[in-house]
């Protein structure tokens, strides 16, 4: 045996992935504290948005009268775009930021095309908030070298459990990063303060009260 420690860290590509969740997390709540204070908006509620982490079914939550907006952040693949045998590789991190809303049928028009609206409405704060200067580099200075926003597809489907349709926009997140083993010294990082409920994947902001584990 060669490797005499347990590898418990998780590898970059993890933190990275959790690190958008949380940033999204944290800047969603506050898009929605402004959305309350905006005495002209009709729908604050638009701007209420539920984050998670590898749940690609967030309307199932079953505690949740109305799990919508919602969005989910997965890993999808890496590829290694140096190998030398050194301990540092630059990986090429590909993740999905999938925006979910519904409609139905009101003074807006068709179920369909109200739940796009909406879900668009969501992709472009996630564009935003992602794209905006102070994350350039996910507040991960020394793991990420890179991240851009490459491509978003847009659909519609029905709800699987109820008689609404569900809009769909899938944000594709690149990220180029360093990967290595043993774990590298982790300079200047700003990893956000949250907690995932294992069952669901929803992302809760922990900064005015500590939650406890489920």
């Amino acid at each position: 045996m060669e490797i005499n420690r347990l590898l418990s860290d998780p590898d970059n590509v993890e933190i990275v992935r959790d690190q958008v969740a949380g940033i999204l997390a944290l800047e969603l709540e506050n898009q929605y504290n402004l959305a309350l204070e905006d005495e002209d908006l009709k729908k604050p509620e638009d701007y209420k948005v539920k984050v998670y982490i590898e749940n690609d079914e967030p309307w199932a939550v079953q505690d949740e009268e109305n799990p919508f907006p919602a969005i989910n952040v997965s890993f999808d693949h890496y590829t290694i775009d140096t190998d030398d045998g050194s301990k540092d590789r630059i990986i090429n991190a590909l993740y999905y930021i999938d925006c979910y809303t519904s409609g139905n049928y009101d003074g807006e028009g068709l179920a369909g095309r109200v739940a796009k609206i909406k879900s668009m409405k969501v992709a472009r704060l996630v564009r935003n908030i992602l794209q905006a200067a102070n994350y350039r580099y996910l507040k991960l200075r020394g793991i990420v070298n890179s991240q851009s926003i490459t491509e978003c597809n847009s659909g519609v489907i029905k709800d699987p459990a109820g008689a609404v349709k569900v809009g769909v926009q899938r944000i594709k997140l690149e990220v180029e990063l360093f990967e290595d083993s043993p774990q590298i010294e982790r300079d200047n990082l700003e990893i956000m303060d949250f907690t995932c409920r294992t069952t669901t994947g929803e992302v809760l902001l922990n900064i005015d009260e500590e939650y406890e584990e489920e």
